[in-house]
């Protein structure tokens, strides 16, 4: 691009004008600017292995979900961007998509683990209430090569308070009944819905 200058006299001294070429330039750096704040999603891969032994833990059922609402009531109405599911293979490896600059949660299980959320962390056992059955999970980051380290379910976890954990944890991190997470969960919602009836049962004969 070429500039031309001109030159005028004001008050006896020469001054030079030029042209109102700055838009284009401003509005190249905005785009600039723009295409390198929303990047583009990829997929990234990480490894599920035994908290225990840390070895990789095949068929293990993944899910995720991006969405762009901030709101505190993460269900599927917030605003979905992308949500996949997926097992893991021999090696315990899973891929998955990547959104930057956007919200998510991720979620992994495997029969006779504890669920893992990228949001809570169930810590459920027979000496503390169910309103402390879970606590906040900081600072989860997706990134290639990230690992996923799931416990073994015990005895001292209560499984109807961690069947609701699991279906609460499915109920974020997808936006369908179906799947391989689903799939996978079938004797937690089961054992969910068992509960709720039991309970159900016990407030109707309180009565």
């Amino acid at each position: 691009m070429i500039f031309l200058l001109r030159s005028y006299k004001k008050g006896g001294v020469f001054m030079k004008s030029f042209p109102a070429a700055g838009g284009p330039i401003f509005a190249g750096l905005i785009l600039v600017i723009s295409l390198i704040s929303c990047s583009p999603k990829h997929v990234v891969q990480g490894r599920v292995v035994d908290a225990a032994t840390q070895r990789p833990i095949p068929g293990a059922a993944v899910a995720i979900r991006w969405y762009t609402s901030e709101a505190e009531d993460q269900s599927t109405k917030t605003g979905t961007i992308e949500a996949v599911q997926s097992v893991t293979d021999a090696r315990g490896i899973f891929k998955i998509p990547k959104h930057p600059d956007t919200n998510h949660v991720l979620g992994v299980y495997k029969n006779g683990y504890i669920c893992w959320s990228s949001q809570d962390i169930f810590i459920g056992n027979r000496f503390i209430s169910r309103a402390k059955k879970y606590r906040k999970r900081k600072h989860h980051r997706v990134r290639d090569g990230m690992e996923i380290k799931l416990e073994s379910l015990q005895k001292k976890h209560p499984k109807e308070i961690h069947a609701g954990f699991t279906v609460m944890v499915a109920g974020e991190n997808t936006n369908s009944e179906s799947g391989p997470f689903h799939q996978a969960i079938q004797s937690e919602y089961q054992l969910w819905r068992e509960n709720l009836r039991k309970d159900f049962q016990k407030q109707v004969g309180a009565k």
